[in-house]
């Protein structure tokens, strides 16, 4: 049995003391924005238990054991301004110069051609840069042309895309159980390459679902282009062979001569394949050639004048693009030209096989006077001659 013994025995005892800080009376009126009192610090620092001596200016505090967060000279000013009120330090205006941001002209371009789509009545959406080998196959395509990541979150994103068309016709065929008709469009990144060296390259994709279709994304397209002021720009029969559109309804798109794009109906066996009886027309161009073709909008005065509006009809070979015949007539048409629409595609009995007509309003104006059709028709012949010497074309009575 052994004795009680009295009193506290601390195998680890430390004598520990409070943090011990300086803050000077100027620093605290600096950081608060407003002169503050010494009676008031003191006072303030010794209600919440600290020691305090001042020494001129500076003040030395001794910190309670139990505030372990007080650590530098701005976490004491802090309880200071607490303690004090913060409605004792006046309100003022920020000094310093505002930089402006940078502009970042790759978002403002995708901006701008994603509001001028919107504005022509298409919804955007966001797909999945990934593509399953059961969406690449539903288009006769090969999914060892794909490149493939090493770990899919799912089998159907096991594959970086190649192309917009897929994901946006998916989604267009989804939601035709919905819709009757479906306008929309994705700006994205599609990828090529192999393991080694993987190329971004930034499409735009429109998918239009039912109605005359090819017809309306064409003219999204030239409405897009007109927005852009791109001027220099062809729709041409494609030499491509995309396995997946429809060989006869596909059309290449051209700006400055070089291909940007196609558009096209889906080929009627993919459409068969994935149980759609409605037409999907869709589209793909590059992003970064239109910008780089995009062009400041220049304004002119408008002549106050009418001007004198002529229809005319030619009979041609059908052969002959309609894009030679607006060039030739735009060359022939003197200084007085001011626009050309083409109204009419006529093929038939009334013409001969193998031939087409094609049916113009013609615009001249003047900035000077009123013309007059008499004045305009020598420029009407100059046009037919030039027509029948370039074409062999006639004028259609």
């Amino acid at each position: 049995m052994g004795d009680i013994v009295f009193g506290k025995i601390d195998e680890n005892f430390t004598n520990y003391t409070g943090n011990q800080l300086k803050v000077s009376i100027k620093k605290i009126s600096k950081i608060l924005g407003f002169t503050v009192d010494e009676k008031d610090v003191v006072k303030a620092l010794k209600s919440l238990g600290m020691k305090v001596v001042v020494k001129g200016d500076s003040i030395d505090i001794s910190a309670p054991t139990y505030r372990m967060d007080i650590k530098e000279d701005v976490d004491v000013i802090e309880d200071i301004a607490r303690i004090i009120g913060y409605d004792k330090i006046p309100a003022s205006v920020p000094h310093g110069n505002l930089i402006p941001p940078e502009k970042n002209v790759v978002l403002e371009n995708e901006m701008l051609v994603k509001n001028i789509l919107k504005g022509l009545g298409l919804s955007e959406v966001f797909t999945y840069t990934f593509v399953g080998e059961e969406l690449i196959k539903s288009f006769d395509d090969n999914a060892s042309a794909y490149l493939e990541l090493k770990n899919p979150l799912s089998p159907d994103q096991a594959y970086l895309r190649k192309n917009l068309i897929y994901s946006l016709s998916q989604c267009a065929i989804e939601n035709s159980k919905n819709f009757d008709k479906l306008s929309i469009f994705e700006i994205s990144k599609v990828f090529s390459g192999d393991d080694k060296h993987v190329e971004e390259s930034k499409k735009i994709g429109i998918a239009l679902l039912d109605g005359n279709s090819f017809f309306d994304v064409k003219g999204i397209i030239e409405s897009l282009f007109d927005y852009l002021n791109i001027k220099d720009y062809s729709f041409e029969e494609s030499s491509d062979k995309y396995f997946y559109m429809h060989p006869r309804k596909l059309s290449s798109v051209f700006v400055k001569g070089k291909k940007v794009g196609f558009l096209g109906e889906l080929h009627p066996r993919v459409l068969s394949r994935m149980d759609v009886k409605k037409t999907v027309t869709v589209s793909q161009l590059d992003f970064d050639e239109l910008i780089e073709s995009k062009a400041e909008r220049i304004y002119k005065p408008y002549s106050k004048f009418p001007g004198v509006l002529i229809d005319m009809a030619i009979v041609i070979d059908e052969r002959v693009p309609e894009k030679k015949v607006r060039e030739a007539i735009k060359m022939a048409s003197g200084e007085l030209f001011d626009s050309i629409e083409l109204f009419d595609v006529y093929r038939g009995s009334q013409i001969k096989a193998g031939e087409k007509s094609l049916a113009y309003h013609l615009t001249f104006r003047s900035k000077e006077k009123t013309l007059t059709e008499e004045e305009v028709t020598p420029y009407q012949k100059k046009i037919v001659a030039a027509l029948k010497k370039d074409f062999g074309a006639i004028l259609r009575s």
